[in-house]
């Protein structure tokens, strides 16, 4: 086949997806555009795959002509534009706002649960409270900070596939699949899982670029994303395989030794230091028994599962299309060596990523970051150049198609920064709580809206921070028992009248709205003595939540002086 002819099919391949999804997909009135879209491209992978073969010579052949610097740099507008869309909202996930609280603790020289709990590992909080300092505690700059770490992600990935692939396009498309998968609104790069996978990145990249030359630093690397999210340990897994594998077949078990002791080492140096302090039951219980429990209450469902797989649909048809060619197309080109298939590093990866996000079992589509991750590594397993090309041109186009429709709006928001933070309700909410007090030595307990915490840099009147873990039986039944918090917490610690109360009536728990019946949220009716704060305006702001919950209710009060 000419380069003439393989030109016009490229043409033609791409104008069928647009086409299918302008004309005949959109046209549907069903809910069902997503699986009939699907289909299409399964019946068009089955059809061309047959006419063309399985192994096509490439007819672009670009090795790599840009510098490192070069690259980095052209990731970095477009990892803030497709990240900022969202920025004028002022809370999208309460995750972010309570581990900036529990980080606080770093900066006043004690080590994470000392003085307060959230439920993730340790590092984190050293990570988060490092991210505050260079964004001079400013929360706005703190979002934009950590945006840079998804241009790193998507650096290493380029990276990683330039070690086994010189074709210059396919690596940087690959990358750029990464960017806007991450685009979607559930991924926020404040989440725990997006430093997890830069350090895990950052790992496997050494063992693709060194082999076993840099063993030992990859399992520290692997040992201290455990110390960031306790979930993490799982994609361990694949790299114990690849060594003992190996050394297994080579009869050499140094490698095996020199891993497990490295990959040790942070955990044995953690575990004495809580213990040197007495919380080693608090760590333990964080990395056991709690996990433990979460995980166990089994909420995760294929039904969800299938949501989000729609909804990137709705979201950008050709991202979704080229996942589905990948997998379709890989699955095809190795269906007869099943084996060796999943004896490969990045399916046994991917196929944990999943598993991982049923371990999670709350249907928080945060817990499929790893998916997606994993998912930019198979644009390259593909053996066909045709399909790689094919995938490439629709990542270029999904990539632009994403910038323009987030571009005004994002752009907006960047330029506007200061304003912007000044106009977030809490924040604005914080300053006037301040205004009530001579000085800085005033308490407060937030059963909600922890963000006013940051923005006054004070540590919560409770020992728990985020808002429904006060309200899990599993974890206040746990720090019950070890004697970190009483039987009925917040009534007792209400009574003990800290001088700013912040609560709510409802919260979302699980995902569903429930009213809170462990206290009463009305502290004015039996507490004369405080004050309630008026404060419908920053209530009723708009920017407060990107999912917002009218039913909610932002109740603060003043201890009289």
């Amino acid at each position: 086949m000419t380069i003439i002819n393989k030109f016009k099919i490229y043409i033609l391949c791409i104008l069928l997806f647009i086409i299918s999804e302008l004309l005949i997909i959109q046209n549907i009135n069903t809910e069902k555009k997503a699986t009939l879209y699907l289909l299409f491209v399964v019946f068009f992978v089955l059809s061309t795959f047959k006419i063309l073969g399985k192994k096509q010579h490439s007819t672009l052949n670009v090795t790599n002509k840009f510098s490192n610097v070069m690259t980095f740099i052209s990731l970095i507008p477009i990892v803030l534009i497709t990240q900022n869309f969202d920025l004028n909202f002022e809370q999208i996930t309460w995750d972010t706002a309570s581990y900036l609280v529990a980080s606080q603790e770093v900066g006043l020289g004690y080590i994470p649960f000392e003085t307060s709990w959230e439920s993730k590992g340790p590092l984190l909080f050293y990570i988060y409270y490092l991210l505050n300092v260079i964004s001079f505690k400013s929360y706005i700059y703190f979002r934009l900070v950590n945006d840079l770490i998804i241009v790193i992600i998507s650096f290493l990935i380029i990276k990683i596939i330039q070690l086994r692939n010189s074709n210059y396009f396919i690596s940087y498309a690959s990358g750029l699949m990464f960017v806007v998968l991450t685009s979607k609104e559930w991924y926020v790069s404040e989440f725990t899982e997006i430093y997890c996978i830069a350090v895990l990145s950052f790992a496997i990249y050494l063992k693709e670029k060194y082999g076993y030359g840099k063993l030992k630093i990859v399992a520290i690397l692997l040992s201290l994303n455990s110390l960031i999210n306790q979930g993490s340990i799982v994609f361990i897994l694949p790299f114990l395989w690849w060594v003992f594998s190996d050394s297994i077949k080579q009869k050499n078990y140094k490698n095996i030794k020199n891993f497990l002791l490295f990959l040790s080492l942070p955990q044995i140096f953690t575990l004495a230091l809580y213990s040197y302090k007495n919380l080693l039951d608090l760590y333990l219980a964080n990395y056991i028994t709690i996990p433990l429990s979460y995980s166990g209450d089994s909420l995760s469902s294929i039904y969800e599962l299938r949501v989000w797989i729609r909804e990137f649909y709705n979201f950008n048809f050709l991202i979704y299309a080229s996942i589905f060619v990948i997998f379709i197309v890989y699955l095809f080109e190795n269906y007869k060596n099943i084996p060796q298939v999943f004896g490969n590093f990045y399916v046994q990866s991917i196929a944990i990523a999943v598993g991982y996000y049923f371990i999670g079992s709350h249907n928080f589509y945060h817990h499929l970051f790893y998916v997606l991750f994993f998912i930019c590594f198979f644009l390259c397993k593909m053996e066909s150049d045709f399909y790689k090309l094919l995938v490439v041109i629709i990542v270029f186009i999904s990539t632009s198609i994403t910038f323009s429709t987030f571009f005004n709006k994002s752009f907006s928001n960047l330029s506007n920064l200061d304003n912007l933070q000044q106009n977030y309700p809490l924040y604005q909410l914080s300053k006037e709580i301040d205004r009530n007090f001579e000085n800085s030595n005033y308490t407060i307990l937030a059963i909600d809206y922890v963000l006013v915490l940051h923005y006054l840099e004070k540590q919560n009147y409770a020992y728990i921070v985020h808002p429904t873990n006060h309200f899990e039986d599993y974890i206040e039944n746990t720090l019950i028992d070890l004697g970190y918090i009483e039987s009925n917490n917040i009534e007792k610690l209400i009574n003990e009248e800290p001088d700013v109360i912040l609560c709510n009536d409802t919260l979302i728990i699980r995902g569903e709205l429930q009213n809170i019946v462990d206290f009463n949220c009305n502290i004015d009716e039996y507490k004369q003595n405080y004050t309630k704060l008026d404060t419908e305006t920053y209530n009723n702001n708009l920017n407060r939540d990107r999912y917002r919950d009218d039913s909610k209710k932002m109740n603060v009060f003043i201890k009289n002086s």
